[in-house]
């Protein structure tokens, strides 16, 4: 009916749409947030339970990992559309009763064919149909199996050893759960774990947990200015030389931690206050708040340090400077060099895994919202390595979205991975990674940069113009553009962590050695943080100057400050595609021959809507 669905977060909504008149009135109904199948219909990833069931001829799973390997499901509950639903905390008590009423053993033959019929009645086939039991797309069930028989089985054969599978609360709305035995690995005790969550009330869907991993001073000349060469300098860096540096601007960054003693971050020369335990004191210089998801407040990895240098950094003998002249001096200042930020810990520095909730709608973005950050940076995603399919829209990508949805003044960015160098015959397009899959958010690809005497990936000589060769590519599996937009990515300086926030009292002189304070690091991670400085750069201008002349006269005088969708528009209307190369990895593993970004059969799979140079939207009084 070409009708558009401002809140529809599923296709299949369609499917129970009855005419144009119904669209109307359910597109004019506040209370609705979600349209979908009705539930039996919309229960299971097939993430989640194929690794287990799905067999070669000779009987054999397909992963042979999946016996032996432990991953976390995610469960999405009622509580996300209806904020009346019972609450995670409340069901989890519940299940635990239920869940021993008639326990029996049921061998592997029994559990293996009652997943083969959940599948035929739950989930997608691998043609992307949705299996019927009415009829509807012409496939009769031959077991004439319905939701109700399959689960009165399920129910009746209860759940053995309930703690054994570790329920747990991500959040209000999301449980977590690992479907292993804790001792002892058991096929059947996988299966009917799965199937026993899926049969009960208040589930909408069942998910894998993907495993993420992290996406490994030229940049803002590039971005100011399109300048392709030369490090940043009075003549191309317009908005530093009218003041719009991030000063007001906050942002929060989720990482591997964060070196705040670096004197890029640290309050002065000689002094700092330390965290002892998570939260936040408005008297320090960069680092307004710290928290942790893994109960670690240090940065052992680097990553995080060089992420939060990147949007922010600005070295301590420069804060106290009027002329921004001094930004230059730093080298490895960041994009937004007076701005603040909040950060959060998400690395376990004993396991060397992240700990990102399913959710991330939650306290995880939102505590920083509460303090005042407007624009996220998230140089994560999911692992290809690890997850089976990684270009998918699920529980990560929903919550960032929904977040957005919530909060109209707040910008999220995450990266879109670095897996362009999977050997590929179609210039590497597809390899985009959850959550940089989501709708709303900004998804950040990479291109290189011109520092001299460091080569790049690939045969090509670097050139800020040229698509990074690792970098993630589009589209997404249902041909959306992303990424968004590209960034320096490659040869990065910015902020080295010594492992260690109390450098000054142990006599460390790492304030007087650039080599000491600096790291060089190539990854779509830096091109993200990166991106997150240019939207606080725009934020700042939107509320500083009339976009009208460029006068500093009249600002934002909104009190919400402007929109994450106009500081989106901007950044995307800012962008070019790059007038350089790509490359790709073909099938045999050599690189294939340099071909024009603009040539490639899909320019916006590689580049989105191209490289960020502010000039293009920014007008100043004196142009």
């Amino acid at each position: 009916y070409n009708i558009k669905l401002t809140k529809l977060f599923s296709s299949d909504a369609y499917d129970v749409v009855v005419d144009k008149a119904q669209v109307d009135e359910l597109a004019m109904d506040k209370d609705i947030e979600w349209m979908g199948r009705p539930l039996a219909r919309h229960r299971i990833s097939k993430s989640a339970i194929e690794p287990i069931i799905s067999r070669n001829e000779a009987g054999v799973r397909k992963d042979d990992n999946a016996q032996n390997e432990d991953y976390d499901l995610v469960v999405v509950l009622s509580r996300n559309i209806d904020s009346k639903a019972m609450s995670a905390e409340k069901i989890l008590d519940l299940w635990k009763i239920k869940s021993q009423a008639g326990v029996s053993s049921r061998s592997l033959a029994d559990t293996n064919l009652l997943a083969e019929r959940f599948w035929k009645v739950w989930t997608l086939d691998s043609l992307g149909q949705q299996s019927s039991t009415d009829g509807r797309d012409g496939n009769s069930n031959e077991n004439n199996d319905d939701d109700s028989t399959l689960c009165d089985s399920v129910n009746q054969a209860g759940l053995e050893d309930f703690n054994a599978y570790n329920f747990r609360v991500d959040s209000g709305s999301t449980i977590l759960f690992t479907p292993s035995k804790s001792s002892g690995s058991d096929e059947s005790a996988r299966m009917a774990s799965i199937l026993w969550v899926l049969c009960q009330s208040n589930v909408l869907w069942v998910e894998r947990m993907q495993k993420m991993r992290l996406w490994n001073q030229y940049s803002s000349a590039i971005s100011q200015s399109g300048a392709a060469v030369g490090s940043a300098s009075v003549d191309n860096t317009p908005l530093w030389q009218h003041n719009v540096d991030g000063k007001g601007q906050i942002v929060h960054v989720t990482d591997t931690g964060v070196d705040y003693d670096n004197c890029f971050f640290r309050d002065e020369q000689d002094s700092y206050y330390i965290y002892d335990e998570p939260g936040c004191n408005s008297t320090k210089r960069k680092v307004k708040c710290l928290w942790s998801t893994a109960n670690d407040l240090q940065d052992e990895n680097g990553h995080g340090t060089h992420v939060f240098g990147t949007v922010l950094g600005l070295f301590v003998d420069f804060e106290t400077y009027s002329n921004n002249d001094s930004l230059f001096l730093g080298m490895s200042n960041g994009i937004a060099p007076r701005a603040t930020g909040v950060f959060t810990d998400i690395s376990n520095a004993e396991t060397g895994s992240l700990v990102i909730p399913a959710n991330v709608g939650g306290s995880f973005f939102s505590d920083g919202y509460n303090q005042g950050a407007r624009v996220v940076s998230n140089s994560w995603g999911c692992d290809p390595q690890t997850s089976p399919n990684c270009n998918v829209y699920d529980s990560l990508c929903r919550s960032a979205d929904d977040f957005m949805y919530k909060n109209m003044d707040s910008l999220v960015l995450f990266a879109a991975g670095n897996s362009g160098t999977t050997p590929s015959t179609n210039d590497g397009m597809g390899t985009i990674a959850s959550p940089g899959t989501a709708k709303n958010i900004i998804s950040v690809g990479a291109t290189q940069s011109s520092r001299p005497g460091h080569g790049c990936f690939g045969t090509m000589e670097c050139d800020s113009q040229n698509l990074a060769q690792f970098s993630s590519r589009g589209p997404t599996f249902d041909d959306r553009i992303k990424p968004d937009l590209v960034f320096p990515g490659e040869n990065i300086f910015s902020g080295r962590t010594s492992t260690s926030v109390t450098d000054y009292l142990e006599g460390g002189d790492q304030c007087d050695n650039l080599a000491d304070l600096t790291l060089i690091n190539s990854g779509t991670s830096m091109a993200t943080p990166g991106t997150a400085g240019a939207a606080l750069l725009i934020r700042q201008y939107l509320s500083t100057h009339n976009i009208i002349d460029g006068s500093t006269s009249k600002g934002s005088t909104d009190e919400y400050g402007p929109s994450s969708a106009l500081i989106k528009a901007m950044l995307v209307h800012s962008a070019e595609i790059p007038t350089g190369y790509f490359q790709y990895v073909l099938p045999n593993y050599v690189n294939s021959s340099p071909q024009k970004v603009s040539d490639a059969s899909n320019p916006r799979a590689l580049a989105g809507r191209g490289l960020v140079n502010l000039r293009r939207v920014v007008k100043f009084s004196d142009d």
